[in-house]
């Protein structure tokens, strides 16, 4: 799992909100709601943050190893979404 709870010491040691990567670098909401829920993100965006913030990944997000029961959860998850995916 990847969090992204330095992403927001960093912004604000650097003096960015969220206000600002909305409406200076064009980040939309739902992008930034993304970030503040520990959701999936390209690594295009993780990128552009550490280049507006001058920073390396590490300063933005960390890695925790998941639990062999959460790998088991996410698969069902997966599984059940793949599965509810109307067919062409």
């Amino acid at each position: 799992m990847i969090k992204y709870d330095k992403l927001w010491l960093t912004m604000q040691e650097r003096g960015i909100t969220k206000y600002t990567l909305h409406k200076e670098y064009h980040f939309s909401k739902s992008l930034i709601h993304r970030l503040q829920n520990n959701e999936g993100v390209s690594m295009n965006t993780i990128n552009t943050l550490c280049n507006i913030l001058d920073c390396k990944i590490e300063d933005i997000a960390t890695h925790y190893k998941l639990a062999l029961t959460d790998y088991s959860a996410l698969a069902s998850l997966f599984l059940c979404k793949k599965r509810s995916q109307p067919q062409l």
